[in-house]
């Protein structure tokens, strides 16, 4: 019995000193062979249902047209699919942003007839100036930073701070801090305030106006 038990520890040892060897060589082969970077097309978290939180990769927003670059975004959504915060590379001119939405934000799963807007908003736009935007479900309430036109240029030098009242009609009180330069060259700044038909500056005209 002695020896038969004696055998059998053996034999345990054995098993445990050959699995432990090919285990640490396999180890150590792996190690050697692993790749210095992993590369994907896109990565994602799931929740315990299957549904996507997070992805890292090509903005997949099914409402940016198919023939527009598509910036690559960190995004984070709740467990409806509505994208709640991303960061990355902004559509189209791949400009850094930051940006955070509310419930009413950019569906994942279902098709939206406009593209909705971040309630906060930080990034580098035209001629990457920076820009940083608060809105309420309508319009943007609070502005910071520089100020283009539709088709801005390289003229175009306007910095601002602006706050808005929360209406959607175009005649709005409004009140502003800007420094500018003017189409002929010159710098100024400029207080602005609009309360309906009523609207006060200083100075009382903008050069560039």
């Amino acid at each position: 019995m002695a020896i038969r038990t004696a055998l059998q520890n053996h034999a345990a040892v054995a098993v445990v000193a050959i699995c432990g060897g090919f285990l640490g060589a396999t180890l150590h082969d792996w190690m050697k062979s692993a790749p210095a970077s992993i590369r994907a097309k896109r990565f994602e978290i799931v929740g315990p249902s299957g549904k996507i939180l997070s992805y890292w990769g090509p903005d997949s927003d099914p409402q940016i047209p198919a023939a527009t670059p598509k910036g690559v975004l960190l995004v984070f959504m709740d467990p409806n699919g509505v994208r709640r915060c991303q960061v990355g590379a902004g559509v189209g001119n791949y400009s850094p942003e930051l940006q955070f939405y509310g419930k009413d934000g950019p569906s994942e799963t279902k098709p939206q007839q406009y593209l909705p807007h971040p309630r906060f908003s930080i990034g580098l736009g035209y001629n990457d100036d920076p820009g940083l935007a608060m809105r309420d479900q309508s319009v943007e309430r609070i502005v910071l930073g520089a100020v283009h036109g539709d088709a801005p240029g390289p003229s175009e030098d306007t910095w601002c701070l602006s706050l808005r009242e929360p209406v959607t009609t175009l005649v709005r009180s409004r009140a502003s801090l800007c420094a500018y330069r003017a189409l002929d060259g010159t710098h100024g700044a400029e207080t602005l305030i609009i309360d309906r038909d009523r609207r006060w500056s200083l100075p009382p005209q903008h050069p560039a106006q």
